[in-house]
């Protein structure tokens, strides 16, 4: 379905998987869009089909689409302009025979990316840092807690420190949300 649906979308697409927290996640990246006046649709494995979507697409905002492992294991072409990797846990052993199988099926939402899409990427789960050497797209990691993985800092990297969230990009620093944007 979502191979489909990305053969007829031509909006970019910020695609969020994991184990646990997706549709959280699809839910307040589409309600941060709808606040900043932008449009987008939330779609996918949340309740409304991709396919469904893309007929009523304006020229606006990105889709941003929740993915399952059951949907990434059956890609081909499909290659969002953001991929999201929430976490990722022993799940859905019924439907793939191993662990490292489902994690393969997860890791599918990069397989087309290129050094001109993004990685946002949980630094605190072992399982995905152990893949992210075979991501080829710019990568941004992620961690609520910035002094514990401050000495493994990579140059992109989203964190909170001293109550107050951040973003560094190339070593230089932009708070979000902080005192002067309250």
């Amino acid at each position: 379905e979502i191979e489909l649906g990305f053969l007829f979308c031509r909006q970019p697409i910020i695609a969020v998987t994991g184990t646990n927290g997706k549709s959280t996640t699809v839910s307040l990246i589409g309600h941060i869009f709808k606040s900043a006046g932008e449009e987008a649709v939330v779609c996918g494995n949340i309740g409304r089909p991709f396919c469904g979507e893309v007929e009523h697409l304006g020229p606006g905002g990105p889709v941003i689409l929740e993915v399952s492992s059951f949907q990434l294991s059956r890609i081909d072409a499909f290659r969002p302009a953001v991929g999201i990797f929430l976490n990722i846990a022993d799940n859905h052993l019924d439907r793939h025979s191993c662990p490292a199988e489902y994690i393969g099926a997860k890791l599918n939402l990069f397989k087309n990316q290129t050094s001109s899409d993004w990685a946002v990427l949980n630094c605190e789960d072992i399982n995905i840092l152990k893949i992210t050497g075979l991501i080829k797209a710019k990568k941004v990691f992620y961690s609520p807690d910035y002094e514990r993985f401050r000495p493994y800092q990579p140059i992109n990297f989203a964190s909170v420190y001293a109550e107050r969230m951040f973003a560094e990009f190339g070593g230089r620093r932009l708070w979000i949300a902080g005192e002067a944007d309250l």
